[in-house]
C-alpha cells in the first residue's frame, strides 16, 4: 500500500505544480479537494482491499495537490525576509491539522471500541508492552540516562561572555 500512495502523492504534487502554471490556485485547490473526497469515499462505499488501496491512492493524490497549492499561494509573493515565516506558518498548520485529525480519529476509535471490548484490552496490552520495550531499550543505551543532580535546579547561570547566551538573555527580557 505504501508504494501506491507514495507514487500517487508524487503524481498529485507534480500535476498540481503543472496545473498551477496554467490555472489559478482557485481552480486547482477545489480539484485537489474533490480528488481527496472521492478517494476517501471509495473505501466507505466498497468493502474490499482494492477499494481501500485505490481510494487512498486517489485521496493522497488530491492531498498532494492541495499541499502544493497551499505552499505556492502562501510563498508565491513572499519577500525574501518573510518567506521563512510564511513557510513556518504553513508547516505549523499542516502539523496541527494532522495532530487534530489523529486526536479525533483515536477518540472516535476509543468510543467505538469501548472499555469492555477485547480489542480495547488487546490494544492496551500492546501499548503497555511497547512502552516497556522502549524504556528498556532507552536504559540499555550508554549515556542515555540523566546523571543524578543534573536537572534544571542545578543548572549554571548564563555566562554573559558567550554571545549565544547574551542573545538569549536579550530575547527573554
Amino acid at each position: 500500500m505504501l508504494p501506491s500512495t507514495a507514487i500517487a502523492t508524487i503524481l498529485g504534487t507534480q500535476l498540481s505544480g503543472e496545473l498551477l502554471s496554467h490555472f489559478s490556485a482557485r481552480m486547482v485547490a477545489p480539484g485537489g479537494f474533490a480528488f481527496a473526497a472521492a478517494g476517501h469515499a471509495l473505501p466507505a462505499i466498497f468493502d474490499n482491499t482494492a477499494a481501500l488501496v485505490g481510494g487512498l491512492s486517489v485521496a493522497v493524490a488530491g492531498l498532494g495537490a492541495i499541499f502544493v497549492t497551499a505552499f505556492t499561494v502562501s510563498l508565491g509573493d513572499a519577500a525574501a525576509g518573510e518567506a521563512g515565516l510564511r513557510s513556518a506558518v504553513v508547516n505549523i498548520f499542516h502539523e496541527l491539522g494532522g495532530a487534530a485529525g489523529v486526536a479525533v480519529a483515536s477518540s472516535a476509535a476509543g468510543a467505538v471500541l469501548g472499555s469492555s471490548s477485547s480489542v480495547a484490552r488487546d490494544f492496551s496490552h500492546a501499548f503497555s508492552d511497547g512502552t516497556i520495550a522502549v524504556r528498556r531499550r532507552h536504559r540499555s543505551i550508554p549515556g542515555a540516562t540523566r546523571p543524578q543532580g543534573r536537572g534544571f535546579r542545578h543548572a549554571r547561570p548564563l555566562n554573559p561572555g558567550v554571545p549565544s547566551q547574551r542573545r538569549t538573555e536579550r530575547i527573554t527580557q
